[in-house]
């Protein structure tokens, strides 16, 4: 089983000399956000560090979105690396203007060159990054028009054709976080779709408070992760209200003693906002990261 050391490993492993200077790595858990408090489109570079501000700390993971067909300078994920972050590419199997790729499609090659090119833009990055591809892949919509069958044998062929791909390109800074969603591990689904030891870097977990109460932080999905034996993180999580939040970091530590990361969703939901709004709430996250 790897603990909290295990993940620094693996953190200091893909990052450049800046990532190695960081303090925060150094911490008991690797705190994170995605940072998004004014609604979507807006999770900007201004929007990490305003959040690093009201946190008092510099964040170990900085999480942003992308869709399958992403291309580009990875022009955030540098400025991340030299800040001293790590990034972390929420990679869906959906599509700007199109509803999403089959599975079944990238199983069968017709998305390679495209891959092949994603490959060559993340070796070139100057240090490592995360890729949590097709996350939480029973629940969430874009990941049911990839998958319709919800077959996992069809998800584990379409994630080791993209890592195979990444790897015989030489990506070898690409650290693979494979996180299914709170659904997936509470009906003990989780395992159908896990890929195997050697495709996966990171297992990660997302899970949220939406019930607008104060409840601690839900024990039951940290049970499955952490016997994979591989770093476990919370790639997602968030809570209602600066009181919610409380309650839901006070007892982190406690009840996932294996966790290694813990990256939050600072953002405006479909109906609820998750954003942190309140000093104590800032504080409370920030104590999640003492040892």
């Amino acid at each position: 089983m790897h603990t909290r050391a295990a993940l620094a490993a693996a953190l200091l492993a893909a990052c450049s000399a800046a990532c190695l200077a960081t303090p925060s790595k150094a911490a008991a858990i690797a705190v994170g956000a995605y940072a998004d408090p004014a609604g979507p489109g807006n999770a900007t570079q201004k929007a990490v560090t305003t959040f690093e501000t009201s946190l008092g700390q510099k964040l170990a993971v900085d999480n942003a979105y992308s869709s399958f067909n992403w291309i580009g300078s990875l022009t955030r994920e540098k400025w991340d690396i030299a800040a001293g972050r790590m990034p972390m590419k929420s990679w869906s199997a959906g599509l700007y203007g199109v509803s999403c790729v089959l599975l079944s499609d990238v199983i069968a090659g017709k998305y390679d060159a495209q891959l092949k090119a994603q490959a060559a833009l993340v070796k070139a990055l100057p240090g490592g990054i995360w890729l949590r591809l097709f996350y939480e892949m029973t629940d969430s919509q874009s990941e049911h028009c990839a998958n319709p069958t919800k077959s996992g044998p069809v998800f584990i062929a379409a994630w080791q054709h993209v890592v195979g791909i990444f790897r015989a390109g030489g990506a070898t800074n690409a650290k693979w976080v494979w996180a299914p969603g709170q659904p997936a591990y509470l009906n003990n689904k989780e395992l159908a779709f896990y890929p195997g030891s050697a495709w996966v870097d990171v297992v990660g977990e997302d899970v949220y408070n939406t019930t607008n109460t104060a409840e601690p932080f839900a024990a039951a999905v940290c049970t499955v992760g952490p016997t994979l034996g591989k770093p476990f993180a919370i790639t997602e999580t968030g809570a209602t209200g600066v009181t919610n939040q409380v309650a839901w970091f006070a007892n982190v530590k406690t009840v996932c003693p294996a966790l290694s990361a813990f990256v939050y969703w600072d953002a405006i939901g479909s109906a609820q906002s998750f954003a942190i709004t309140d000093p104590s709430a800032f504080a409370a996250l920030q104590a999640v990261s003492t040892p």
